[in-house]
């Protein structure tokens, strides 16, 4: 790789020099009670890059050194004259002598070694540190889910993501006496916000985090540090996602509640609506009652009320006389019809007039029938004829019924 790549990216994606230091002030109150412990507070930065945490620690007191691979990295050190030399960090751990530091640090090293590399830094650690020294190591968070399935692959050097549970045990099964979860670098502003994204779960757990792996000593030397290792530190993702849930949860009450006080207020604005209209038809019956009591009252009224008793007697007996004139009609055409039936001279003069007119004709013929009356008077009931009668014509066969009733009398006299 060129000299100054690796150099140029981290200038561009993991940000300045003076940011990164800032960030790293996170881990002074971790180390600084080490300084009541020990007249001299020696530490070794593996993979110091461009030496901000070297410069940090020497600023507090601590007598730093650290070592790099990257040509390009131990330049920014060395044109700030910092105590930062060429070397493999395995390599020039194992050569410091047991018990000899209190720091031994490791910024976003320990994704770029394999996990048996992992497990010597981390037990050569172990041998240098003093009682209560402390290992640091940060690394991305694959916790926060576009570091773990994105940003990470970012670095061409990265080996694989590194989850907390594993390099907190592994410095535990090591040996040392307790290790504490830092997550670091999420935004502050999203401790406090009410509200929760969706994507804001997904980005905004601590984009990297450190173990801070402490080796054994005496109870009242680790006492020192209880404060720092009792506390939380930065965002999860099962924070976030358990603060997204009861936000979602409160803007499903604020959208049923809105909803329901809109309904309410439909119902309301419709009952508003349903009295105003039974208010202004009340008034209007009242204007109208008024008015037909006026009516009533009026000399008008008083003066028309006999023509209105006329006016209803007259109706009524136009309805009665119908009903008389209807009935009475039906029993004179029966009576005149039995009278006429009943003698042949004066039947024969009806057929002849009434065969004119085949309108009336038919209908007294049906109406005879309907009452009872011979209908041979008007003609033959069977519609079966005789032959010889056949070829006749309505007119025609009832002449020649007439001349064989008027023959059968003849004889019968």
């Amino acid at each position: 790789m060129n000299a100054n790549f690796y150099r140029a990216f981290e200038d561009l994606h993991r940000g300045s020099r003076e940011l990164i230091r800032k960030r790293q002030e996170a881990y002074l109150p971790f180390i600084n009670p080490l300084k009541t412990l020990y007249p001299q507070c020696p530490a070794f930065d593996l993979g110091c890059g461009r030496g901000e945490w070297l410069e940090l620690i020497l600023s507090q007191g601590f007598l730093a050194r650290g070592v790099d691979l990257d040509e390009g990295m131990l330049q920014a050190c060395q044109a700030l004259d910092l105590p930062a030399e060429y070397g493999d960090a395995l390599t020039a751990l194992s050569a410091l002598e047991d018990e000899s530091q209190v720091v031994v640090s490791a910024f976003h090293l320990v994704e770029h070694i394999p996990f048996s590399c992992l497990q010597q830094l981390v037990s050569e650690a172990l041998r240098v540190l003093k009682p209560a020294g402390l290992l640091i190591m940060e690394t991305p968070n694959p916790e926060n889910l576009l570091v773990g399935t994105n940003f990470f692959y970012l670095d061409p050097t990265h080996e694989k993501p590194i989850p907390h549970s594993l390099l907190s045990f592994l410095t535990e099964f090591t040996g040392f006496a307790r290790s504490k979860l830092v997550r670091l670098q999420e935004p502050a502003a999203l401790h406090d916000v009410p509200q929760l994204t969706l994507m804001e779960v997904f980005s905004g757990v601590s984009p990297d985090y450190a173990i801070i792996a402490q080796k054994t000593a005496l109870d009242e030397q680790m006492a020192v540090f209880d404060s720092c290792f009792d506390r939380n530190y930065g965002l999860s993702l099962e924070s976030l996602a358990e603060r997204y849930e009861q936000s979602m949860e409160q803007r499903l009450r604020v959208m049923v509640e809105s909803h329901r006080i809109q309904e309410l207020q439909q119902t309301r604005q419709l009952r508003d609506e349903a009295l105003a209209q039974a208010h202004e038809l009340w008034l209007q019956s009242c204007t109208d009652q008024s008015r037909i009591q006026a009516l009533m009252s009026s000399t008008s009224w008083r003066v028309t009320a006999p023509l209105r008793w006329c006016v209803r007697s007259v109706r009524w007996v136009g309805s009665r006389f119908k009903r008389l004139i209807k009935g009475g009609a039906r029993r004179i055409v029966v009576v005149g019809l039995r009278h006429t039936l009943g003698r042949p001279g004066l039947r024969r003069q009806l057929n002849a007039v009434l065969k004119r007119y085949p309108r009336l004709y038919e209908p007294l013929k049906r109406f005879a029938q309907t009452r009872g009356l011979m209908a041979t008077h008007f003609g033959p009931a069977n519609s079966s004829l005789p032959q010889h009668l056949e070829g006749l014509s309505a007119g025609a066969r009832q002449v020649y019924y007439d001349l064989e009733k008027t023959i059968e009398q003849k004889d019968h006299r």
